[in-house]
């Protein structure tokens, strides 16, 4: 039997599994409702909660304890098994081995991290709650407003305190808190070597990855609905994750140090990346001033940290954690490199994306798309590309060309283009080929403004590190995702006519835009813009944000302003 796949709740502290269709699930001993799908025909969804299991319009309840021997429940054509989950007895003494205390200190830092938080939430609220009070001994309303403020100031800074209390309680730390009391009570030292440091069971169980439900995944798999804030909905997904789809990155290089590799579900990096050789990304710089010709992407800050994107834009896309699908296959193109600008402090300096290099990966992306029969399972994903339209007509309307045949070829292999950056999703996107052009909005659901002039469907993540860039990871790990979960609407056919890719990469786009709805009404798209400011473009007719369909078709309406804060 499979291992339980950690998707609800924390699973250091499931005590529980449940096995549906086959597969095993944990069950949270706290939480909220949790979303599955069934690969069935009618993709009928799954509600798990610490109380009931839901398979459409069936309810099985969860045992109160956790049933020693298998229990099977058949139900309305459906059968769910639940079953204890294996665990260690739990030690009510402290545990004295390297990594338990290492543990329990990481424990009481978080718990005094949400202690404080609490606190300072409680102490915001009784202080707007005193300061709004004290308006009533003030000798009169025009002597209150001097010494306090006006009355609607300190109402709202009531309401606001208040929300900002009761968001607290739907804080995942709420979660966690119980899930530690647990977890430490589990940590068990190694009885042969208390000064160990290898990890316990206890800990190896706990530390089981949970996969995620970033802001950016919740975002894109949110209801249309102004009562439900966003950080109180969960990221409602099937489970197919882009399996059988493979996403060509193409950017400046990866990082596969640590847990990278990992990451992005690299399981053989030979045969999974490519390096486009310097004589194209480096083309006249003399060899002694070239890097090395390898995948790192090596552009460095002023403080030796990597500014490059490759390898947060690979994440976003098909990450294990991050990626929103999960499951597709990788394969990394690193299309340029850097020149050292100073032997002697060491110092380099990223080349301009070269059009011989990035002919050279798209040339690799088709090679390998037909070597491995991808025709109609693959997405390719451009981050950035080069402005050549001011100043230089001729080498803009080269690149224009040679990219254009470019498309066309890959069109006619089905592969679905995914752009933003710079000038190229003007230069060559049109409604009716296989480029998606992506723009991005914030958090809120409103338009950035260096985001897309177009009235194309937007990307939802604005995160830790945002740029221009990011919003294409997002939307090309969609792209993956419909198609692997879509694979009878999306066919290929290997005897098919000529105008196929054209017409399979259309259905994809057409199926993306019509899911895709507006978070925010048309007349406050542009609030996030500082006073004085204006878009450097018209204001677009619309700004679908991406969406992806997991809750049924979703209408463009407002979702509330205090829904965007966690």
């Amino acid at each position: 039997m499979p291992s339980a796949t950690p998707c609800l709740g924390l699973a250091g502290y499931a005590t529980q599994e449940v096995t549906i269709d086959g597969s095993d699930y944990f069950v949270p001993a706290t939480g909220e409702v949790q979303y599955i799908m069934l690969n069935d025909e009618a993709g009928t969804e799954v509600q798990i909660s610490p109380y009931s299991v839901v398979i459409g319009s069936e309810t099985f309840y969860i045992p109160n304890e956790p049933p020693l021997i298998p229990e099977i429940v058949t139900q309305g054509g459906f059968q769910v098994t639940f079953h204890a989950r294996p665990l260690p007895s739990p030690i009510l003494q402290p545990a004295t081995s390297i990594p338990g205390l290492s543990y329990a200190r990481q424990v009481a830092e978080n718990y005094i991290e949400a202690a404080n938080d609490t606190t300072n939430a409680v102490g915001h609220f009784f202080h707007a709650f005193m300061d709004f009070y004290a308006r009533f001994d003030a000798p009169s309303p025009t002597e209150a407003t001097e010494l306090l403020g006006s009355e609607e100031d300190a109402l709202d800074s009531v309401i606001n305190a208040a929300y900002r209390l009761a968001n607290i309680t739907h804080d995942t730390h709420q979660e966690e808190w119980h899930g530690f009391i647990r977890q430490v009570s589990l940590l068990k030292p190694d009885p042969d070597d208390v000064t160990s440091e290898q990890m316990t069971p206890a800990q190896a169980l706990i530390e089981q990855p949970v996969p995620p439900a970033f802001f950016h995944q919740r975002q894109i798999s949110a209801e249309s609905t102004d009562k439900t804030r966003l950080n109180q909905q969960t990221y409602k997904r099937d489970d197919s994750g882009g399996s059988g789809i493979w996403v060509f990155v193409l950017d400046s290089g990866f990082d596969f140090t640590g847990q990278g590799a990992t990451e992005l579900g690299m399981e053989d990096i030979n045969t999974q990346t490519y390096v486009v050789p310097n004589k194209y990304t480096l083309k006249g710089i003399d060899e002694e001033l070239q890097c090395e010709e390898d995948i790192a992407d090596r552009a460095l800050d002023e403080d030796g940290n990597i500014q490059g994107h490759g390898t947060q834009v690979a994440s976003l896309a098909i990450g294990r954690t991050y990626g929103i699908s999960p499951k597709a296959t990788p394969f990394l193109i690193k299309i340029d490199n850097c020149r050292i600008i100073d032997q002697e402090e060491n110092k380099i300096k990223t080349r301009t994306l070269q059009l011989r290099a990035l002919e050279d990966a798209l040339e690799k992306v088709k090679d390998t798309v037909v070597e491995n029969n991808l025709q109609g399972k693959a997405v390719l994903s451009l981050s950035y590309s080069k402005t050549t339209r001011k100043g230089k007509p001729k080498e803009y309307k080269q690149w224009k060309t040679r990219c254009r045949k470019q498309l066309i070829d890959l069109e006619a292999l089905g592969v679905v283009w995914v752009q933003t950056g710079e000038e190229a999703p003007a230069a060559i996107g049109t409604p009716d080929n296989n480029m998606i052009t992506v723009g991005a909005v914030n958090k809120r659901g409103q338009l950035c403004e260096w985001s897309s002039p177009e009235g194309a469907p937007v990307d939802p993540r604005y995160g830790t590190e945002t740029g221009r860039y990011f919003p294409v990871d997002s939307y090309s790990g969609l792209a993956a995702y419909f198609l692997g979960l879509e694979r009878e609407k999306f066919t290929w056919d290997p005897q098919g006519p000529p105008t196929q890719g054209r017409e399979f990469c259309q259905k994809l786009k057409s199926h993306i835009t019509d899911l895709a709805y507006r978070r925010y009404p048309m007349e406050k798209v542009l609030q996030s813009l500082k006073p004085g400011q204006e878009l450097p473009f018209p204001l677009p007719p619309d700004v679908p944000v991406a969406y992806n369909g997991a809750r049924g078709p979703q209408k463009s309406q407002y979702i509330s302003f205090l829904s965007y804060f966690p």
